[in-house]
């Protein structure tokens, strides 16, 4: 598979708690535990959608710019562009 050549729009952070990840439309989330995380995007309108991802993988999500993302467990996330 061709990995995307990507930009980052923000500084890499680990996450736990509800973040717009810098406002951002297109996040990169990587699971740093060695456990599998449950990650919840909810959007301006309090609308939930669930995600598990598995200890170290990257995943690419793509929201709104005010939808939040809350992990169970830290991962380090980041705000990018193509």
């Amino acid at each position: 598979m061709i990995s995307p050549i990507l930009n980052l729009q923000g500084t890499d952070a680990a996450v736990s708690t509800a973040s717009t990840v810098g406002s951002a439309s297109l996040v990169r989330v990587y699971n740093n535990n060695g456990t599998a995380v449950l990650l919840t995007v909810t959007t301006a309108a309090a609308a939930t959608t669930t995600v598990t991802i598995a200890p170290g993988e990257v995943l690419y999500l793509e929201k709104s710019p005010l939808s939040t993302i809350t992990a169970a467990t830290s991962c380090r996330m980041v705000s990018v562009g193509y």
